[in-house]
């Protein structure tokens, strides 16, 4: 791989035609892509990259047998994925994957809960030592009236592990011990009802969480407590146009800024600016894009934006600029079917 190069990756359903993975050659100054290999597996809705092990971990979202965590080994120089093995995600839906050392967490929307493996030091999953059911009591019955639970997050040490429990509008988070037991999950937080809770981001010195609501659009900030609670700050709605499909949120590398993606009634992305002080935001700007940004990245250098548009079968490509956080078009985009993840290996 050259060195103005980095391995971009993307997760795709598979039911209109699309394969599964798919690696790319990114050029860092163009903000071009190059499709370099091709890995078919159903329906690998996330994927999460541990350079540590040279692994892709993907959840399959599907269910039966299907329902399954993937492990990959990837060639840093070629792209060229392996099958390293896999797991049962012992629940249906699967959604999600975190990591962090020798922990995984996985997130299996349609079953409600969320499990918990052990690896070994190449980063294959050695045992579930845990398995937690969500609960229910949000009030949008269409949305909440089962068990959901979306995404998972560790803190920055690995000691927590988050939970968005999006039935019961509330993050749940449990310590990972080093044995084989862990406790059962305690409400680290609770949120307005009707949030819906999806995804997190963890600000870059680990002392912030940031959550985005599918239901009602809103972030919530929170300071990240000693003791794994989390102290609420702020909360503020971003999808006034009741789109009830916002998606996912990443803080940017430089801890200055905060995006989250909207779908339905607009497609897009909003940028907030953080502040240093006290890990709060405000609201800069609203950025379209294509049809159902379920999932975005920003390169490893922090000059693009990448979006996966799921009903665009497009995955855009925004210059960044690092001073104001705002986004420009490029030109550049990526032709795919169904892309709905996307993530940089970066070694």
């Amino acid at each position: 791989m050259h060195p103005q190069e980095s391995i971009l990756l993307a997760g795709t359903y598979t039911d209109t035609g699309s394969q599964g993975i798919y690696s790319f050659s990114f050029n860092k100054d163009e903000g071009s892509a190059r499709m370099l290999h091709t890995f078919q597996t159903p329906h690998p809705s996330f994927l999460i990259t541990a350079p540590e092990f040279r692994k892709v971990y993907a959840v399959n979202e599907a269910n039966g047998e299907e329902a399954r965590l993937t492990m990959l080994d990837i060639c840093p120089d070629t792209g060229i994925l392996h099958v390293a093995g896999s797991v049962p995600s012992l629940g249906d839906g699967r959604c999600h994957v975190s990591h962090h050392g020798l922990a995984i967490g996985i997130s299996n929307y349609g079953a409600g809960n969320m499990s918990i493996y052990r690896c070994d030091s190449q980063g294959m999953p050695t045992c579930a030592i845990a398995t937690f059911k969500g609960h229910t009591g949000g009030p949008c019955l269409e949305r909440q009236s089962q068990p959901h639970v979306h995404s998972t997050l560790f803190g920055q040490d690995g000691k927590y592990l988050y939970a968005t429990d999006f039935s019961n509008d509330c993050i749940l988070v449990t310590e990972i011990l080093p044995g084989c037991i862990l406790p059962i999950p305690d409400i680290a937080a609770r949120l307005s009802p009707g949030t819906g809770p999806r995804h997190m981001s963890l600000s870059p010195d680990g002392q912030y969480l940031y959550v985005i609501g599918e239901i009602n659009g809103e972030v919530s900030v929170f300071h990240c407590l000693s003791d794994g609670q989390l102290k609420h700050l702020q909360t503020i709605c971003d999808d006034h146009d009741n789109g009830y499909g916002s998606a996912h949120i990443v803080c940017s590398q430089d801890g200055k800024f905060l995006y989250t993606s909207h779908r339905v009634n607009r497609n897009g992305i909003s940028l907030w600016e953080r502040s240093s002080g006290n890990g709060t935001i405000r609201h800069l700007e609203f950025f379209p894009t294509g049809i159902h940004p379920r999932h975005f990245c920003i390169s490893p250098d922090g000059k693009f934006l990448l979006v996966a548009c799921r009903d665009s079968n497009s995955i855009d490509i925004y210059h960044r600029n690092a001073s104001t956080g705002k986004l420009t078009v490029t030109g550049q985009h990526i032709d795919i079917l169904s892309p709905v993840c996307v993530q940089f290996y970066q070694f």
